[in-house]
């Protein structure tokens, strides 16, 4: 990144910054596991509902992980008038699914670095492999008989 400093002090780009992953269909990845989650359960109240989507959101939030960026030069001083390229290294989550889209933006002073990130080559873990979703919900029907008596 190449940055100009066109003030009358000096500025410091630093490390490590983390930035937050935003997957490209996070949003409608969540309204859907949200709604099928929702749809099942015998409470079909807002409370309800809402708890689910919060939780589907918190599940699709740690997927993606944050972005490690830290500079190169542990810390780079930029005088007025002056201009300098800073070299970042990112690191990556290793939750990322090979096949979507991340986006992130570091805030530097008055500019946002736009990041898009496609993880080629990433293997995402198996399933035994990967943090815990939160709460595991009842599958079933909404409409089971109910059953009652005593078998002998």
């Amino acid at each position: 990144m190449t940055v100009r400093n066109l003030g009358n002090m000096a500025i410091t780009i630093g490390s490590p910054l983390a930035v937050v992953l935003d997957e490209e269909l996070m949003r409608c990845r969540i309204c859907r596991g949200a709604l099928a989650e929702g749809t099942e359960e015998d409470d079909d109240t807002v409370d309800a509902w809402l708890t689910t989507f919060l939780c589907e959101a918190h599940k699709n939030m740690r997927e993606a992980g944050m972005l490690f960026i830290r500079n190169q030069e542990k810390e780079t001083v930029v005088k007025p008038g002056e201009t300098r390229t800073v070299n970042f290294l990112l690191r990556q989550p290793n939750t990322l699914n090979p096949t979507t889209r991340y986006f992130a933006v570091a805030f530097f002073y008055t500019a946002n670095l736009h990041i898009t990130l496609v993880p080629c080559g990433a293997t995402r873990p198996r399933l035994e492999e990967r943090p815990p979703s939160g709460p595991k919900k009842k599958r079933g029907s909404r409409n089971k008989p109910e059953v009652t008596g005593s078998s002998t």
